[in-house]
């Protein structure tokens, strides 16, 4: 696999699962029918609240193993000031791949939170097409995912469904949104 390709891996497989899980943890009560139907407002602030929290987390994520690693670099250089690596431009090449790893994946997690939400609210009345979709994204999900480590993409897809369903269950059952 490429580098870049292997870069990109963790945002997108986390950004996607993270913003599909989130949807159905938060809304499945809603698009399973037990209350009122979905709206393109609510819809759209569960993708951004996905998004921004994705961001968040993989922000702090990202940059602290990247300055991990430029901390390992300074004590296999001998550097006598530690963190000083931290301190020059190798630690804002850091920052800004940590902003750039964390605004895919954020920008993935609004994509896999609010299609299925949005789909929802477009077709107006009960949501399980919407989450039937979210569960078979995931599925889709793990087959690439599969692909890309050369796992397999039956294990892969079936682990990640019964994930999805288990997920959607447990937001029925907490009824949060």
């Amino acid at each position: 696999m490429k580098q870049r390709h292997r870069r990109l891996m963790l945002p997108v497989a986390l950004g996607l699962s993270d913003g599909i899980l989130n949807a159905l943890m938060l809304a499945a009560n809603r698009l399973h029918g037990n209350t009122e139907p979905m709206t393109m407002s609510l819809s759209l602030r569960i993708a951004v609240a996905t998004a921004v929290a994705s961001i968040f987390m993989l922000f702090v994520a990202e940059y602290a193993q990247l300055r991990q690693e430029l901390e390992h670099a300074d004590m296999q250089l001998n550097v006598l000031a530690p963190g000083r690596m931290a301190t020059s431009r190798q630690g804002w090449a850091v920052a800004r791949e940590a902003c750039v790893v964390a605004s895919i994946s954020g920008l993935c997690a609004f994509i896999g939170s609010g299609a299925p939400l949005l789909v929802a609210a477009v077709l107006g009345a009960g949501g399980l097409w919407a989450l039937a979709m979210a569960v078979i994204g995931l599925g889709l999900l793990g087959a690439l995912v599969a692909r890309a480590v050369h796992g397999s993409w039956l294990v892969w897809t079936i682990v990640m469904m019964l994930g999805g369903a288990a997920v959607t269950v447990l937001g029925v059952y907490l009824h949060i949104v």
